[in-house]
């Protein structure tokens, strides 16, 4: 997956046709846009994949997360850690001096809305 970071609000429908688009032009089998707010460390990410023609804006994404994370190391270029707020929940993205992402937060699977596996610390 190639992972696009915007820091601008885009319309729903001009970022579904975004994806498909630099999808193409990526030639990515498949394409994060993660809409990224600094001030309030808001992230919401959208994934095309191509083989299946599949658009979906999700609740979380992880990698992305993690792009997220280094880019912010990169751009400033100290390391970084903070949490991210997507519309299923937070995650710390912590990235060392050395570039090395790690993801810590909590991780509850359901089954017919039942928690069945709960991961409430250490790395994902």
């Amino acid at each position: 997956i190639h992972h696009v970071i915007l820091e601008e609000k885009i319309e729903e429908a001009q970022a579904e046709e975004y994806a498909r688009m630099w999808c193409r032009e990526l030639a990515a089998d498949a394409i994060g846009l993660l809409f990224f707010n600094r001030e309030n460390a808001k992230l919401t990410p959208l994934v095309y994949v191509l083989s299946a023609d599949t658009i979906c804006w999700k609740n979380s994404c992880a990698s992305g997360q993690t792009a997220v994370g280094v880019f912010l190391a990169a751009d400033s270029g100290t390391p970084v850690r903070m949490t991210l707020w997507q519309p299923g929940g937070g995650l710390t993205v912590e990235v060392s001096e050395d570039g090395a992402p790690r993801l810590t937060g909590h991780v509850r699977i359901l089954h017919n809305g039942r928690t069945v596996a709960a991961h409430t610390s250490g790395d994902l």
